[in-house]
């Protein structure tokens, strides 16, 4: 039948027959909790900076968006420009 000792708000089983006695065992769930509390400050850091990273990347995509919109508009005006002109220059051939 296991025995279990309680941590705040963790139940830790620990089998009868283990040859740890109870500072040890609660010393070594305290480093195990010390550990998984490192492990998860890492992971919020993390999130934090893949979340930073996200919203920089948004901001740089809503820009090139707005650029190439830019782009097109000035590439549609000059192919209009362009086209204006050939219709000129064969206007002007056509009454040679």
């Amino acid at each position: 039948m296991p025995e279990y000792a309680t941590i705040p708000a963790i139940n830790l089983c620990f089998f009868e027959g283990s040859g740890m006695s109870t500072s040890d065992s609660r010393s070594d769930a305290e480093q195990a909790l010390v550990r998984l509390e490192q492990k998860l400050d890492q992971l919020v850091q993390a999130y934090s900076r893949v979340q930073q990273e996200n919203q920089i990347l948004k901001h740089k995509q809503q820009e090139l968006v707005r650029q190439k919109a830019k782009l097109m508009e000035k590439t549609t005006q000059a192919k209009s420009r362009v086209e204006a002109m050939i219709s000129r220059l064969k206007a002007m051939g056509a009454n040679l």
